[in-house]
């Protein structure tokens, strides 16, 4: 196989998490009568790391409350409705292609590190990962600086798969090709111009590995 190792982003790369997502924040939102997210369209066209500033976006003004106190309710909310969450299409045919190989799969996300193995084990995928990195807390500030800590050291040839720009940043700053989903969060418009490879179907991957 042409890598050794698959970094993957996991909250809408591996897990189909969008709508509830979505059901969250407007929970949220709802509660300070502001204007609610209409449709998925609208939400991927306003996501950005870091997720402060998608909450800007929303029209949260962290003058009057601080970014911790919404960002804390929506994971409360998001929590309740994690039952709900599936694997993306297509994502375990890679899952089970790369480990049939005897390549190396780790994950790096955003996500609070508890809740992420909990969600990682629900979708019954949490075999496959050889690391399963996260967050100390329920913020989203961006993964970079924990990518490359991780990396610090290492050798490798490695393709991150993600749904997001951030994504992308990543695997640059640690020097990994990537590939980007266009059915997560993020907008494919954002995915024009910056010279990144996208897939529709995360199947369609397998065919960029060997």
């Amino acid at each position: 196989m042409k890598y050794d190792l698959i970094i993957w982003d996991f909250n809408g790369t591996i897990a189909n998490d969008i709508s509830i997502g979505i059901e969250a924040a407007n929970v949220v939102l709802s509660r300070r009568g502001m204007k609610l997210i209409t449709s998925v369209e609208e939400y991927r066209k306003m996501f950005c790391f870091p997720i402060k500033k998608y909450y800007e976006k929303l029209g949260f003004d962290f003058k009057k409350e601080p970014y911790e106190v919404p960002a804390n309710e929506w994971t409360a909310e998001f929590i309740k409705r994690e039952n709900g969450i599936t694997l993306n299409e297509g994502c375990l045919d890679v899952l089970r292609y790369v480990k049939e190989r005897g390549v190396s799969q780790i994950i790096i996300s955003s996500s609070e590190i508890t809740m992420l193995k909990r969600e990682v084990e629900m979708l019954g995928v949490t075999s496959f990962f050889d690391s399963i990195l996260g967050k100390g807390d329920n913020y989203a500030h961006g993964k970079i600086d924990m990518a490359k800590e991780w990396a610090a050291g290492k050798e490798y040839n490695a393709l991150f798969i993600g749904d997001s720009v951030h994504d992308l940043d990543t695997a640059s700053a640690i020097g990994a090709d990537c590939i980007l989903f266009t059915g997560g969060h993020d907008s494919k418009e954002h995915f024009e111009g910056i010279g990144v490879r996208t897939v529709d179907r995360l199947d369609e991957i397998i065919g960029y590995l060997n």
